[in-house]
């Protein structure tokens, strides 16, 4: 069997009271270790195992997710995170299973889709530190609205609108992100066309992470989904939110017409 080195026993010998004699995941842990998982995350999973009485099935398969996906590349914290969520919800350690091995396979289509994308724009069109932190950031955005092809849709089309510079430079990778991010929750309740042109309405306008994350809450909302007509909600969601009509100001802007946002200029609708 192959041992870890000295800060993580401790880490093996936490998984092997959790598991029980039948099986000890060292050599995964080990490996895991070795595919690049930072030492702290593997700490950390170790302590939520112990505290939730993880099966030891359940453990391997959270590793090898995460290792997987590390082995190539690719972003790989999204995997703990969906198992800390299912510990914190009590969901049972198989569903957790599941939830862990759909996470992988979103995450390797987002990078396939991501990858394409990039062959074809060299030169990246938003404010990032390098081509892998917007390769990563990107892909687990686009994986988290890669369980509907509405959304999927939808963040292709706003990739579109980077390559074809139709977005302010000025555009962090974190807004955008945070924005694509946001697409799953609104193509619910609204056509992906409307989703992904309010989103690039909101990238141009410039909103902060803060007030793109309000963007599914506020396209939710009982007034937007039944008084307001669904051409407008394209211009009143953004304008509310950086502030050139106030929330308080539907009821007279549906009684009088909607006023348009005033985008930067020379930027096209």
């Amino acid at each position: 069997m192959l041992w870890v080195s000295t800060g993580l026993i401790l880490v093996a010998v936490s998984f092997s009271e959790v598991c029980g004699q039948d099986f000890n995941p060292a050599e995964t842990i080990n490996e895991a270790r070795e595919a690049g998982i930072e030492v702290s995350m593997l700490n950390e999973l170790s302590n939520r195992a112990e505290q939730n009485n993880l099966p030891d099935q359940t453990l391997v398969t959270i590793l090898r997710s995460a290792t997987e996906l590390a082995r190539n590349g690719l972003p790989y914290k999204q995997v703990f995170n969906k198992s800390y969520e299912g510990f914190a919800k009590g969901i049972s350690p198989d569903r957790i299973e599941s939830n862990v091995l759909t996470i992988q396979e979103r995450t390797i289509r987002a990078a396939d889709m991501i990858d394409s994308w990039l062959a074809e724009n060299r030169d990246l069109p938003v404010q990032t530190a390098s081509h892998t932190e917007f390769r990563n950031e990107l892909t687990v955005a686009i994986s988290k609205v890669n369980e509907n092809s509405a959304s999927a849709s939808a963040a292709k089309t706003i990739l579109h609108s980077l390559s074809n510079r139709s977005l302010p430079p000025n555009v962090g990778l974190p807004e955008l992100a945070t924005a694509i991010s946001t697409l799953s929750q609104m193509t619910s309740v609204t056509p992906p066309w409307q989703a992904d042109k309010i989103v690039i309405r909101a990238l141009r306008s410039g909103l902060s992470v803060e007030k793109l994350q309000q963007l599914p809450s506020l396209i939710h909302h009982p007034l937007i989904q039944n008084g307001l007509p669904s051409e407008a909600r394209i211009t009143t969601i953004p304008g509310h939110l950086s502030g050139d009509f106030p929330f308080q100001s539907f009821p007279w802007n549906m009684n009088r017409g909607f006023p348009q946002p005033n985008p930067p200029k020379g930027t096209p609708l």
